[in-house]
Parts: C-alpha cells; sequence; structure tokens
C-alpha cells in the first residue's frame, strides 16, 4: 500500500509541474506577441494601410538673401496613421535659393570668396570705406 501511494504522490506532482510548463509557456508567447510591432489583439492586419497625408503647404520665403546657406522649406502633416506595416511618405521638402554671392563674388567650399575690395558674408561690403 505504501507503494502505491508514493506513485500516486509522484504522478500528482508531475502533473501539476507540467500544467505549469504549459501556463508559462502560453504566458511567454502571448507576452511575445505584445511585443510585436504590429499585434494588435482581436485585429487582422491585412491589407498593409499607408497612411493619409495633407497636401503640401506653400514654400517658406528663403532662409537667406545671399551666400551659400539659403533654403526654403515646405510641410505636409499626417491626416490618418500608417497601420498594419504601412509607410508615410515625405513630410519635409527642402529646396536651396538665393544661393549666390553680391559684387562677383563666387561660392566655393560652403562660402562665398569675395573678388579683390569686398569683403562679407555675401561680399557685400567694401574695404575702403
Amino acid at each position: 500500500m505504501y507503494f502505491r501511494e508514493r506513485w500516486l504522490l509522484l504522478f500528482l506532482i508531475v502533473i501539476s509541474f507540467s500544467f505549469l510548463f504549459i501556463n508559462v509557456g502560453a504566458r511567454w508567447h502571448r507576452a511575445r506577441n505584445r511585443r510585436s510591432r504590429y499585434y494588435r489583439p482581436g485585429a487582422s492586419c491585412r491589407p498593409r494601410k499607408n497612411c493619409r497625408l495633407s497636401k503640401w503647404c506653400s514654400w517658406s520665403s528663403c532662409s537667406a538673401t545671399c551666400g551659400p546657406n539659403g533654403v526654403r522649406v515646405r510641410t505636409r502633416h499626417i491626416i490618418e496613421k500608417a497601420r498594419c506595416g504601412g509607410r508615410c511618405g515625405v513630410l519635409r521638402q527642402l529646396r536651396r535659393c538665393n544661393r549666390r554671392c553680391l559684387n562677383r563674388g563666387y561660392i566655393r567650399y560652403g562660402r562665398c570668396r569675395c573678388r579683390k575690395g569686398y569683403n562679407g558674408f555675401c561680399c557685400e561690403g567694401s574695404e575702403y570705406i
């Protein structure tokens, strides 16, 4: 009788541990899915949906009147977010503008090089004043 009780106890212990490991494994899978980038409970992620964007705003005025660094900017915003791994387009565009030097100066290595007799950021000043 004692022998049969030991086997029964051992059997119950093994069964209880197996349920424990099955439950831990299922919890691990749920946690991994929650960490996934595209996981949304109760929602299917097919097909991918790209975001919806507004129309472009008009170009801004130039950031500089002269010199090598003038830039104009235009933007647009997101109307509807992307879903299920969809993509979004460009939200900001840049365009060069007013990239010139005054008094026959020229742009070299990212700055204005002035002709003899002129100085300043855009070669606008005279050395002889």
